[in-house]
């Protein structure tokens, strides 16, 4: 039995910065959405330190495509305002799995290659670079194999800008 494959949600800081993390544009609500939160645009959801429980719905979501070992096979293109909204778009991949068209194609400063999948004329999915186009190929490949039977994670994970300050539990000596 082959190891799971999972789409993981992550929750970014606003000070994250999209396009550095390599997710940098903001999706389009989609007309089912009608719950506050969902159809708020992204910079006033970020805008508005509210808690539910331990994570803070500050920030933005992505989701990333994670192998068992931990490695990525995708992610989104599009950062979402809410867990619910990054969760339809994972399930409009998975069900458009049969139609995403793939290509690979070169960074000009490096000559590093990646892959995009695209849902109907709409880029979906991203790959992260590599040093021939062949293996970009064949990670594009293998995410269209993975997409369709991979689980949909309920947690949230949150991330913080590495960049930036730690947050305020963390300090030089580990966790307070």
């Amino acid at each position: 039995m082959a190891a799971p494959v999972r789409f993981f949600v992550h929750l970014l800081p606003p000070s994250a910065a999209p396009n550095w993390l390599g997710w940098p544009l903001a999706a389009p609500v989609p007309a089912w959405a009608t719950s506050v939160d969902a159809a708020e645009p992204l910079a006033e959801a970020a805008a508005v330190p509210r808690r539910r429980g331990r994570l803070s719905v500050g920030g933005w979501y992505s989701w990333r495509l994670m192998t068992a070992n931990n490695r990525e096979l995708a992610r989104s293109v599009f950062r979402y305002a809410s867990p619910e909204l990054c969760r339809h778009a994972v399930r409009e991949v998975q069900a458009g799995s049969g139609r995403l068209v793939l290509s690979t194609f070169p960074d000009p400063v490096t000559g590093d290659f990646s892959w995009r999948g695209e849902l109907d004329d709409t880029p979906v999915a991203a790959g992260k670079r590599y040093e021939q186009e062949q293996t970009a190929r064949y990670a594009a490949k293998r995410f269209v194999d993975a997409v369709a039977d991979a689980e949909v994670t309920d947690m949230v994970r949150a991330l913080r800008d590495r960049r930036g300050p730690a947050p305020s539990r963390y300090t030089s000596e580990g966790q307070s």
